[in-house]
């Protein structure tokens, strides 16, 4: 039970210092200090989220104690729900610029990047939705929650990674909209009245 404590508050602790890392008055501090050199940040965020995960993951104690583990043909069956969770996510990409998502293209437009307070290019573009987005508002983490329950052998410690991204999931896209409807206002309004948070709907309009 200590053990499944710590693994929890590894993972919370991550999720809070990410959470802030992205805050809102966090990102107007951060420009007005750094101005110009604000173009870095993204880029910066990208390498320090999956630094600062990585390090979380390595600390987590193993929970090896087995919850189920199915084989055979039930086995296989919930691995191709994993690959077609696998291809939802990665087809979540076709709706944006990866390498203005990472921050790379903000990187290399330095000093002369015209950037918004969330380190995307200012007024580059509208709301767009494609893709995935046609069909849930948060497709990378309805992907990423089916994923990890789709998981044939389940242990404690597999499940609990679950239950986190789930929950981190659930939390994260409560701020999120709030900060996307601050930007998009009532267009992004009706699209939440439209699509569905994290359980796509099967057809679109």
């Amino acid at each position: 039970m200590a053990e499944a404590a710590q693994f929890l508050g590894i993972l919370s602790a991550w999720a809070l210092l990410h959470s802030l890392s992205m805050c809102q008055t966090f990102k107007r501090a951060l420009m007005r200090a750094l101005g110009e050199r604000y173009a870095f940040y993204r880029l910066g965020f990208t390498a320090f989220s999956l630094v600062s995960f990585g390090v979380a993951l390595l600390l987590l104690p193993r929970l090896e104690n087995e919850i189920y583990h199915v084989r055979g043909l039930f086995a296989a069956l919930l691995w191709l729900v994993r690959l077609a969770a696998a291809a939802f996510f990665v087809w979540t990409f076709k709706a944006f610029d990866i390498r203005e998502f990472i921050g790379l293209s903000q990187a290399k437009a330095f000093p002369n990047a015209r950037l918004g307070q969330d380190g995307e290019f200012k007024g580059s573009h509208g709301l767009a939705i494609s893709g995935a987005y046609r069909y849930v508002r948060h497709p990378m983490y309805s992907a990423s929650v089916v994923y990890l329950f789709a998981e044939p052998h389940m242990t404690l410690e597999t499940l609990l990674f679950a239950v986190f991204v789930t929950g981190y999931s659930l939390i994260g896209s409560v701020f999120e909209e709030r900060r996307l409807v601050e930007k998009f206002g009532e267009v992004y309004r009706r699209y939440q009245k439209e699509v569905p948070r994290l359980i796509p709907r099967i057809s679109h309009r």
